[in-house]
């Protein structure tokens, strides 16, 4: 017994520096740490011994991403492990996923110290009502506003339901430049700043079309669209204005299976990437490429790419 400790003791990794273990630390936690899950790198980590428990908590790096995903330990764990991810990241920058499965529950108290440190939030996923039951019982909306948004750069919505009054806690997400929404309603989000948005990505979204219209008119660094699945009802009465995206790059189209009046209302004279996959309807999308007239002059930056479906 006493040889084996003597021999712990004696390790040649008790002679490795602090920055080469917070190094080595960094390999194997190289992925959001998974909050829900009982085993994980940084977990077993954690129990080695009291010296890599405080390498690791003076270690911020280690601990600002995480996600709650599947779920096999006790709601209290769960709770307690965000603090500790909020608390040992110090002041960095957080990227933070919640998707936790349909039959769980996330503790509110959780959500709330989540939603005190707004103000480092650069990359946010939500794809539950936990922010909405949350604001049901707490004050996280006057929380947000008062700690801001300003850091945020990637937001994600998938399949949210939420009122109007729940969305307003991206107002103040100023810098917001990457948005993939999934499953929403584009109307409940037309309040938010999308000045700065190069990235918009919409999957199974429903869209009234003048809404879509106003959101892409207030998107003029708007550099690469993905249209996937949407459904456009109300469409607008044509006027024949047409709305340039003067920065759009990037264009990706998807499974539609009815015609979209968007395309002939668009002027994309920067487009280089096209990509339409499974799209009927893709002499729409020819004529408005066409008639943009970029893509004519200098076929070379033009990369098409179709799927055909069957009919």
């Amino acid at each position: 017994m006493f040889n084996a400790l003597q021999r712990s003791l004696l390790a040649p990794i008790r002679r490795l520096s602090e920055d080469v273990l917070i190094e080595i630390f960094s390999l194997l936690v190289s992925n959001p740490i998974d909050i829900g899950t009982r085993e994980g790198h940084i977990w077993n980590l954690w129990r080695v011994s009291v010296h890599w428990r405080e390498v690791l908590e003076r270690t911020p790096q280690l601990w600002n991403k995480f996600q709650v995903g599947r779920r096999d330990i006790r709601p209290e764990t769960i709770a307690r492990r965000i603090n500790w991810c909020l608390k040992f990241s110090g002041t960095a920058p957080l990227s933070i996923s919640l998707h936790p499965p349909s039959d769980s529950v996330l503790p509110l108290l959780a959500v709330e110290n989540i939603v005190r440190h707004a103000n480092r939030l650069l990359y946010f996923s939500v794809g539950d009502d936990i922010i909405c039951r949350a604001s049901e019982e707490t004050n996280i909306q006057e929380i947000i506003q008062e700690c801001g948004l300003a850091q945020l750069r990637t937001l994600i919505l998938k399949d949210l339901g939420w009122p109007m009054d729940t969305y307003r806690i991206f107002w103040t997400a100023t810098g917001l430049e990457d948005l993939r929404m999934s499953g929403q309603n584009i109307d409940r989000l037309l309040d938010m700043l999308w000045k700065r948005i190069k990235r918009l990505t919409m999957k199974s979204c429903r869209v009234r079309g003048e809404d879509l219209i106003s959101v892409l008119k207030n998107m003029p660094g708007l550099e690469e669209l993905t249209w996937i699945g949407n459904t456009v009802w109300s469409e607008p009465t044509p006027s024949g204005e047409v709305t340039t995206l003067p920065l759009l790059h990037t264009l990706n189209v998807s499974t539609s299976d009815r015609k979209v009046w968007l395309w002939s209302s668009l002027s994309v004279p920067r487009l280089a990437n096209f990509c339409a996959g499974k799209y009927r309807h893709i002499n729409d999308l020819l004529l408005m490429i066409e008639k943009s007239g970029s893509i004519v002059k200098n076929p070379r930056t033009y990369i098409w790419t179709v799927t055909p479906i069957k009919i």
